[in-house]
């Protein structure tokens, strides 16, 4: 019933092995190509990798505080040159006036 073959791993084993050694092997070189190219493509446009995203959300948050909300006015001004234009109806040129005045 159990020979001397039934004892250790099968022969297939040391094949399967391999092939997966191999996978994590190459998927560690593929993370560390990829970093690499990352890291360089940064640095051609002028980021330090390493603060690239402190760096990037920084500049964001930087425009949104320096940008001011659009006067009533020149909402306005835009909404008459969009209906001058034709780009919207009557209807919504009116919809859309009457929001910009109640907000004031």
């Amino acid at each position: 019933m159990f020979g001397a073959d039934s004892f250790g791993p099968p022969a297939w084993f040391p094949l399967i092995f391999g092939l997966v050694s191999l996978l994590v092997v190459a998927a560690f070189i593929f993370v560390i190509v990829v970093m690499v190219r990352n890291a360089s493509a940064a640095r051609r446009q002028g980021y330090d990798p390493v603060t690239m995203q402190t760096d990037i959300a920084g500049q964001f948050g930087n425009n949104l505080r320096n940008s001011a909300p659009k006067s009533a006015q020149e909402r306005l001004a835009e909404l008459d040159a969009l209906r001058d234009s034709q780009a919207i109806s009557a209807a919504e040129y009116d919809d859309a006036r009457s929001r910009i005045l109640r907000d004031l």
